[in-house]
């Protein structure tokens, strides 16, 4: 398991909700996967919403994000 923890520098102000990744308070849920485009596509089938399709980030590892029914941030990380 891993849990990734950010503290933000000398944040800023900002409104809540939004659809901008690197305000203050903004937050996801990240997920390794085994398969990112059938996740992806399951996700999107019930409900998600699309924000970037799956990519190859670095040799061997993908990555996405979209946002679950209730606007959260979902990240999904395929490692090769």
């Amino acid at each position: 398991y891993m849990l990734e923890l950010i503290e933000y520098v000398n944040p800023g102000s900002s409104a809540r909700p939004t659809s901008e990744r690197n305000v203050y308070g903004a937050c996801h849920i990240g997920f390794t996967v085994d398969d990112i485009f059938a996740t992806y596509e399951h996700l999107v089938a019930n409900g998600g919403q699309k924000l970037n399709p799956p990519i190859e980030i670095v040799p061997g590892k993908k990555g996405c994000y979209l946002q679950d029914p209730d606007g959260n941030w979902v990240e999904l990380v395929e490692l090769g």
